[in-house]
């Protein structure tokens, strides 16, 4: 509820002040925000039904957890879905990525530019029962007859990809959801790489992103 700004005042002040000394929880914040603004961008601007509104507010508040990260994991989780009801307009796609974040297996990738794009900077949630959401914020313009595609790379595979695909705005800026499936192993990173148009087999152009689990 802090990302979304609807702590009570004397909760916001306590939280903050505990944001001020915490660099992890800090992190997480900043980490979540980041998703939150980068799926607002992604989509034009429409009004969710009131119902819905009223309905994910009321989870949001229902929900209480002892400890700090799991329950700023879960307050964003649900401030992410709500931003997607207000921005998205399509509640499949709405409730595929809130499956994702409120999956108790969740796990939370970061992933950091490279030499071939610096300032590049990227977010993964994946879990293997529901799937992946990845935003990313100022990749470069993509070549003509190139793409950018994502990556899992595991302990026991060879990278896979089933054609994910990224696509960034003028900005650099792209979120997407992707299924993974059931089998797939932990990864112990995910990347992204310059691909031919229409996507490979197997990674050979630069890599852009990467990036291990927490």
């Amino acid at each position: 509820m802090y990302l979304l700004g609807a702590l009570p005042t004397s909760e916001q002040v306590r939280f903050e002040a505990h944001l001020a000394v915490c660099e992890e929880c800090a992190a997480e914040a900043r980490a979540l925000g980041f998703s939150l603004e980068a799926i607002g961008r992604s989509v034009s601007p429409i009004e969710p039904p009131p119902a819905l509104r009223r309905r994910l507010l009321r989870s949001v508040s229902a929900r209480r957890m002892p400890a700090i990260i799991p329950w700023l994991a879960a307050a964003a989780a649900m401030a992410l879905a709500i931003g997607l009801g207000i921005y998205a307009g399509q509640l499949r796609n709405q409730a595929r990525v809130f499956a994702v974040l409120a999956a108790p297996d969740v796990a939370h990738i970061e992933l950091k530019g490279q030499p071939a794009a610096p300032q590049a900077s990227a977010r993964a949630f994946w879990s293997q029962s529901r799937g992946l959401v990845f935003s990313a914020s100022h990749l470069p313009s993509v070549p003509a007859g190139r793409t950018y595609q994502l990556w899992i790379l595991t302990a026991r595979t060879r990278p896979i990809s089933a054609g994910w695909l990224l696509t960034p705005d003028a900005r650099g800026h792209v979120i997407a959801m992707f299924n993974t499936p059931s089998t797939l192993p932990s990864p112990v990173a995910v990347a992204v790489t310059l691909e031919l148009a229409g996507g490979v087999s197997a990674p050979t152009g630069a890599t852009y992103l990467v990036g291990s689990p927490d």
